[in-house]
């Protein structure tokens, strides 16, 4: 019987301004969460982007002020800071673009 599972790689990252912090990021998204990508792709906007954001990450260890852990979401990302933010976007754009021509080197 054929297998269905979550195809993805992950990898794990830090943010330089948020030290201590641990990001696991994935190289692509499911294709039921495929038309938040289109949106990003039409409007090119940074509200386009932060909203897309969350897809591509599976896992943080981000807490708020009282200990309590954050859920990955846009307004979450908002705390990052540009710093931050522009960080964890080349940092998700590196290894996607990486696995994919990994990937097409090997097909």
């Amino acid at each position: 019987m054929p297998v269905l599972k979550d195809f993805r790689l992950t990898k794990t990252i830090s943010l330089k301004e948020h030290e201590g912090s641990e990001i696991i990021i994935f190289n692509s998204v499911l294709s039921g969460e495929s038309d938040k990508l289109m949106n990003l792709q039409e409007e090119q906007s940074i509200k386009a982007m932060i909203n897309a954001l969350p897809l591509f990450i599976k896992s943080w260890n981000f807490t708020d002020e009282s200990g309590k852990s954050m859920k990955v979401t846009s307004q979450a990302l908002n705390y990052l800071g540009e710093n931050g933010l522009a960080e964890l976007i080349e940092e998700i754009k590196t290894f996607t673009t990486d696995t994919k021509k990994n990937s097409d080197m090997t097909q």
